[in-house]
């Protein structure tokens, strides 16, 4: 929640944990994956200038910052669910509360004690 706190909308990076991973894209912050060679690049180029928008694109992986284009990925299910808006689940249980209380209120080891 710190990085969303801070602006961080996108992180781009050579491999994550599965938790940082899973918590991120929980908090719509897509994690996307690279080389080595290609991450050096970019950081090179934003530590010369610090002001250069870098922009990722969660549908084709495409990470540009100025002239720099850098092909990364996100996991398929990751991708898909930030394509589809369905990234928080939160948010989903939320707006289908009638159908969570239904099927609570089926379940044995919820409603029947």
């Amino acid at each position: 929640q710190g990085l969303v706190r801070y602006g961080i909308t996108a992180i781009v990076g050579e491999s994550y944990s599965e938790i940082f991973l899973g918590n991120s894209s929980v908090l719509g912050v897509p994690c996307f994956a690279t080389d080595k060679a290609s991450i050096e690049a970019l950081q090179s180029l934003v530590e010369r200038d610090p002001s250069i928008v870098v922009e990722a694109d969660v549908a084709t992986g495409v990470i540009t910052a100025g002239s720099l284009t850098i092909k990364a990925s996100l996991p398929a299910p990751i991708r898909d669910a930030f394509l589809s808006g369905q990234w928080n689940p939160t948010a989903m249980l939320l707006d289908r509360f009638d159908e969570v209380r239904a099927v609570a209120a089926r379940l044995p080891y919820v409603s029947g004690f």
